[in-house]
């Protein structure tokens, strides 16, 4: 067995600007401080999740629970969808939420101190085929430490995996990634087939995936396309795949599906100027990986 990759995660307490107090004129006597709503993902095992009876669990909310009774501080948990969480988040109707750092976000949020990191290791035997995500274990035999039997059952039933032992997250969230490409690709009517093949090709379903030019999230969307779209988080998965596949049913309108591939990968200036897909190699395996993976 051969050492291959670690996957970090930071999470980092992120207070939405409205939850700090004002930084000019002094207070004389501090006001109590208000219900503090925590937001956090239901989904998220071990981080933060429903147990069986429906309740937050995980150890991110135990943290907060421990940080709450510390400082005397009442705290409302409210779960949900990511999605969901960050919208309220954005809005201001929750005051914190647990959350990866980047510079993206760091121009809207404020972040605190980081308070857990997890790190998923990952093995793999001497010359197999490179892992650099966990949804790249799909079709294999996986053995994990732990045993979270109704993950384990949920996989097996899917028929993704043959699994030995399981915890964590691990698939789970690459299945989660899957299923929302194919609500949000009916909600704006990409055809499901493509915008799976898109996704693939552009980003391996990780949406924190970040490339050398600087293309972000799952739809690997330039920081121009997202502010065009006025996307403030490219690294929310639902937001993400909103805003590209919105784009991508723009290209598909004005192009045919060869275009309109080309299109979303090399620009429309390009494809307006060579009367098709331009003669830049990139493009044209873009293109030629996707409609075959089509076939």
């Amino acid at each position: 067995m051969s050492f291959h990759s670690i996957i970090p995660y930071l999470f980092i307490l992120v207070l939405h600007p409205h939850s700090l107090p004002a930084r000019t004129a002094p207070v004389q006597q501090p006001a109590p401080l208000k219900k503090l709503v925590f937001g956090a993902d239901e989904h998220y095992p071990p981080i933060e999740f429903r147990d069986d009876k429906g309740q937050p669990a995980g150890f991110q909310i135990e943290l907060i629970k421990a940080i709450a009774q510390k400082l005397n501080v009442q705290v409302e948990i409210r779960m949900g969808p990511w999605s969901e969480i960050y919208a309220g988040f954005s809005k201001g109707e929750i005051d914190v939420v647990g959350m990866s750092e980047h510079d993206v976000r760091k121009k809207n949020f404020v972040f605190g101190t980081s308070l857990t990191s997890v790190v998923g290791e990952v093995f793999i035997r001497l010359g197999g085929k490179p892992v650099n995500d966990y949804v790249d274990l799909e079709g294999k035999e996986v053995i994990i430490e732990g045993g979270a039997l109704d993950m384990l059952s949920l996989l097996k039933a899917e028929g993704k995996i043959r699994a030995f032992g399981m915890s964590t997250k691990t698939i789970e969230g690459g299945l989660a990634i899957r299923s929302l490409v194919d609500r949000i690709a009916a909600q704006v009517g990409v055809d499901s087939r493509l915008a799976h093949a898109v996704v693939r090709t552009e980003s391996n379903y990780r949406p924190t995936a970040i490339s050398p030019k600087g293309a972000m999230g799952l739809m690997q969307l330039m920081p121009a396309l997202a502010a065009s779209y006025s996307l403030q988080d490219p690294f929310d998965p639902a937001r993400n795949l909103e805003t590209g596949l919105t784009h991508l049913r723009r290209l598909l309108v004005k192009y045919d599906v060869r275009g309109a591939l080309a299109a979303y990968n090399a620009g429309e200036g390009a494809v307006s100027r060579y009367g098709g897909v331009p003669p830049y190699r990139e493009t044209q395996s873009y293109v030629q990986r996707i409609m075959t993976s089509l076939r």
